[in-house]
């Protein structure tokens, strides 16, 4: 077995267990949110200011990376991650600002995903990039198959002490396969002065200040910010390309489990949703990583694309249970269909060189097409359904990419 290979075990195997952790949870918060009486527009400012610091925690995250590693950096996202779940649960009995609870989502998410995404390109052999990034997808779809169910059966019987209680339990153990790998340190070297976002500059300037005194080792790279904006004019298409696919990813993820709580007013019916997206996207991400190694990333993405913009047309319109449930299946599928070749593109354009520079700045874009959906929904948020055409219109972009 290759080395590459076997630096990727451990990441799957961490990813597979956080995904069914999460999964437990994940697809319920936006409806308990709404349960304990805030209203819809409360919960997309929630998600919005999630989203709005991505940016910002991203760049804290790299530079923590910098001096502890990477895998360090993921381990120390978890008081936040516990911090942000435990206020969840005191915001039946407390008076606790969701923002405050947003942004500690925010910072465990940059301490997580961006590690993450730059252990996978660092180990990942480009000519097999679309089987490894298969997996990636697969591995915590299997995993976390049931999760939905479980987890609304647990908060049901045992309430949702009991399901955050069993869900940190599941994301220690998460720890486990990162402590069989020695930490690497993240070379980050921006040249130059920041072209643009000034005060995000001085902002993540402050920070490296701080962490300069309280993390014990020194500095083995310059924090500056021109070379991120080459990558910008190195890959146009692509930084765009995140703002189109995070508008249709946030729809799936926030708009459509509400749309259809709102309708049909029942929270297991949401956890038979994910369990049937998440059906449909395993029935397909293997044949897809696949596809994508055999036929190009290109063709299976555009065809991806094409029927993503037919099924959330078709959602438009959708009024019924069973059809909830079928275009949730289908949405499982055609999702992976389109984001795993787009995915293994994104990875192989992250040059070895310049990979923790890419995935950082990629937060940006990212942040950009989440907080525009989001800030739609404000618009439309007695009409939930007229953003799904939105949605698929933005899937259009990549057949010209």
């Amino acid at each position: 077995m290759s080395p590459e290979k076997n630096n990727l075990k451990p990441i799957y195997t961490m990813h597979s267990i956080e995904g069914f952790a999460m999964s437990l949870i994940g697809i319920f918060i936006p409806i308990y949110i709404l349960t304990l009486g805030y209203a819809i527009s409360d919960l997309f400012v929630f998600f919005m200011v999630h989203y709005a610091l991505l940016p910002v925690f991203g760049f804290l995250a790299i530079r923590i990376a910098g001096r502890i590693g990477l895998q360090k950096t993921i381990m120390t996202r978890f008081p936040f991650l516990f911090a942000y779940l435990i206020l969840l649960f005191m915001l039946k009995t407390e008076d606790i600002p969701l923002s405050l609870i947003a942004v500690l989502m925010s910072l465990n998410s940059a301490l997580y995903w961006i590690p993450l995404h730059i252990l996978f390109a660092r180990n990942t052999d480009k000519k097999e990039a679309g089987s490894a990034t298969g997996k990636l997808f697969a591995l915590p779809q299997i995993a976390s198959l049931a999760g939905p169910l479980l987890g609304g059966f647990i908060a049901a019987a045992f309430g949702f002490k009991a399901l955050i209680g069993t869900v940190c339990a599941f994301l220690l153990l998460s720890i486990l396969p990162l402590l069989t790998g020695g930490p690497r340190k993240s070379h980050f070297g921006f040249m130059g002065r920041m072209l643009a976002l000034p005060q995000l500059g001085g902002a993540a300037h402050a920070a490296h200040h701080t962490l300069v005194e309280v993390l014990p080792y020194k500095p083995d790279f310059r924090f500056e910010f021109s070379r991120g904006w080459k990558l910008f004019k190195k890959h146009p298409k692509y930084f765009f390309a995140e703002i189109f696919d995070n508008i249709g990813e946030e729809t799936e993820a926030i708009i459509w489990p509400v749309f259809v709580y709102l309708n049909l007013l029942n929270v297991a019916a949401v956890g038979f949703l994910g369990t049937f997206l998440g059906l449909g996207s395993i029935l397909v991400t293997i044949l897809a990583g696949r596809m994508t190694d055999k036929h190009g990333w290109k063709k299976i993405m555009r065809i991806g694309a094409v029927f993503l913009t037919l099924l959330w047309t078709a959602r438009y319109f959708a009024e019924s249970e069973a059809v909830f449930y079928v275009l949730s299946i289908l949405a499982g599928m055609l999702t992976v269909l389109f984001l795993l070749p787009y995915t293994s593109r994104v990875y192989s354009l992250a040059d070895k060189k310049s990979i923790d520079e890419f995935f950082v700045f990629r937060e940006i874009p990212v942040a950009i097409g989440r907080v525009v959906l989001l800030s739609a929904a404000l618009l439309f948020v007695d009409h939930l359904n007229a953003l799904f055409p939105i949605a698929g219109a933005a899937y259009l972009y990549f057949l010209f990419l």
